[in-house]
Parts: C-alpha cells; sequence; structure tokens
C-alpha cells in the first residue's frame, strides 16, 4: 500500500531509487514487491519510472470511466440496443484483460463484467487488439512475459493475426464457449489505445456478421 500511495502522488511516477527512499526500505525488496504491482496492472513502468496502473481505477470506477477513455454508458447501450448482441468495455490489467462496464442480455459476459474477473489477454478480442496497439518495444517486451506462462501456440496464433489486427483496426476471439466476440480500441486522453469497445454473441448469430459488426464499431469510435 505504500508503494501505491507514493506512486499515486507522483504525477510523473518514481524511480525505485526514488521509491526505495521514500519508504526507507531496502532497493531489492521494493524493486520486488513493486514488479509484482506490475504483474497484476496495479502499476505499469515506462522509462524506468512506476507510475499507477489500470488496475486501482478499474475496482471502482464502475459506469464512470471518462477519466480512462471518453465514452459513456448510455452509448454502450444504443450499441447494444443497435447491434442486438452484448456489448462490453475492457482494459489490460497485468496480463489480463477486465471488463468494467457492459450492456445487452448474454448472463456470461455480464458476470464478468459486474464481477470484474479477469479474462486471459491471448484469447480474447478484446486483450489482442490492446496488445495490437502497443508500440513494438512494449509489445515484444510482454509478449516475453506471456511467454512464460502462455502455451507458444497461442503466442504464435497471435503474432500471425497482428497484421491484420494493425491493418483493420479489429481483433476477433471465442473466449467463451458458444461465444464470438469482435473488439476495436478506444483511444485515451494520449491518444494511445486505453480500451477495448467489444461486441459479443451466440456463434451461431454472429458469424456472419462480425466484420460488419466491427465496422460499426470502429465508426463509433471515430467519432467519439
Amino acid at each position: 500500500m505504500a508503494i501505491l500511495e507514493a506512486v499515486a502522488r507522483a504525477p510523473r511516477g518514481l524511480t525505485l531509487t526514488d521509491l526505495a527512499r521514500t519508504l526507507d526500505a531496502p532497493v531489492s525488496s521494493v524493486q520486488q514487491l513493486a514488479n509484482g504491482l506490475v504483474a497484476v496492472g496495479y502499476l505499469t513502468m515506462a522509462n524506468r519510472r512506476y507510475e499507477l496502473g489500470p488496475g486501482p481505477f478499474a475496482l471502482t470506477m464502475g459506469h464512470d470511466w471518462s477519466s480512462v477513455a471518453p465514452m459513456s454508458h448510455q452509448l454502450i447501450e444504443e450499441l447494444a440496443r443497435e447491434l442486438g448482441c452484448a456489448i462490453v468495455v475492457g482494459v489490460l490489467v497485468g496480463d489480463n484483460l477486465m471488463y468494467f462496464d457492459e450492456a445487452g442480455n448474454d448472463p456470461a459476459i455480464e458476470y464478468y463484467a459486474k464481477t470484474r474477473s479477469r479474462r486471459p489477454i491471448l484469447r480474447s478480442s478484446g486483450g489482442k487488439r490492446l496488445l495490437a496497439g502497443l508500440p513494438d518495444d512494449e509489445l515484444q517486451r510482454r509478449l516475453r512475459e506471456l511467454s512464460e506462462t502462455h502455451p507458444t501456440a497461442e503466442i504464435d496464433a497471435f503474432l500471425q493475426q497482428l497484421p491484420d489486427i494493425r491493418r483493420t483496426g479489429l481483433a476477433f476471439g471465442d473466449a467463451l464457449p458458444g461465444i464470438l466476440a469482435v473488439a476495436a480500441g478506444v483511444p485515451g486522453r494520449d491518444g494511445r489505445l486505453a480500451a477495448a469497445l467489444v461486441a459479443a454473441g451466440e456463434s451461431a448469430a454472429m458469424a456472419e456478421r462480425l466484420e460488419d459488426v466491427g465496422a460499426v464499431l470502429l465508426d463509433r469510435v471515430k467519432n467519439l
């Protein structure tokens, strides 16, 4: 908690040395704890500085996530009615995708959104879309970390899909049994992708219309 509080008070983040000095603790101990917080998404690390990650926000923001990306719950509900399927919004939290807003009538998707459950990043359309939006150096680092806990076949499958995801702006997945999904990226205030906008429905109903549904998602994101 002291690490999180210290980083939260630092607008530009803290280096490992800064953290150790602030906590009056050994560098090795602080590094181990801080890296653990990075792994679960409560901190991020860029340019050797620790900053708050999406984890703490995702647990508390509910439908009010305007601080992450400029999309309202009302728009999500409108999309669910228009497309006739479930719409969810998720963010990367560590090595997983966490849903934190939803609309539609799919009980399984509603459960994952309301319980803030984490979904496998490489088996979810939203996770793959957000991974594909990372700069190349950060993407390579994340894939190296994922390779320690994920089958090689999953990494290879994502790499095969990566060029198409970046070209079209859409990622596809079937993380839940009998459900197909398509995801578009939602840019945050700094221009980088901050969240994934996902449309999901029963495989039989979605199989022939995934690309059309994806086109609608892209249009809404473009006009935010």
